[in-house]
């Protein structure tokens, strides 16, 4: 894929106040990992973030992986955004001029721009309080009669190995001539007095 690059603190990222915070509770690797918090029956910080480095500001074919805990069962607690052409208008909104996966431990579903393009549903869903990690890739070709398509994958990394369970091509290629395709997340947290995470996150840049 080309040049990769990791998120390592919060000044790598934009994102609204108070927002998303770093958690030392929580992480795969220590000493801490990006989360929402909910405490004491209040939303506490959460929303979105987008990657402000520079080399993320025009990734119109890349990859994001990390490792995504669910605190729970039936409530959509993240949304993968990527080709994002402006930030969420509030801390909370769902992300409109993008493409977007939004995790649910029940189901995964890939939108652009807001319609549904692709799904999974997990059976049995995925146990709360669990690390699971996800690996998305985005990128164009060409069909033998000259369509440009843009290709979604998404995999789930098991004991065995990386599963594809999402896999879509469409001759729809929004924002692919874009100067900007930023990535990010939004990491929401609705329920329980617990951190809602991801950590070890890689983001990925086509660069050939």
């Amino acid at each position: 894929m080309g040049l990769k690059f990791t998120h390592h603190s919060l000044t790598d990222w934009d994102y609204p106040t108070p927002g998303p915070y770093i958690t030392l509770e929580q992480y795969i690797s220590p000493p801490s990992c990006l989360a929402a918090r909910y405490k004491s029956g209040v939303i506490d910080r959460q929303g979105w973030a987008v990657c402000n480095l520079s080399p993320a500001y025009n990734i119109y074919d890349g990859r994001i992986v990390s490792y995504l805990r669910f605190t729970a069962p039936y409530q959509r607690n993240f949304c993968w955004m990527f080709r994002m052409q402006a930030l969420p208008s509030s801390p909370t909104a769902p992300p409109s001029n993008c493409y977007f996966y939004g995790f649910f431990p029940t189901t995964i579903t890939l939108y652009r721009i807001g319609t549904n393009i692709a799904s999974y549903t997990f059976s049995p869903a995925l146990s709360i309080e669990t690390w699971y990690r996800f690996r998305a890739t985005w990128w164009q070709y060409l069909q033998p009669d000259m369509t440009k398509m843009c290709r979604h994958t998404l995999e789930f990394e098991t004991s065995t190995g990386w599963i594809k369970i999402i896999d879509k091509g469409e001759s729809i290629n929004s924002f692919a001539t874009s100067s900007i395709n930023k990535i990010g997340f939004i990491v929401q947290h609705n329920s329980i007095d617990k951190d809602c995470c991801l950590d070890n996150t890689e983001l990925w840049k086509r660069t050939e």
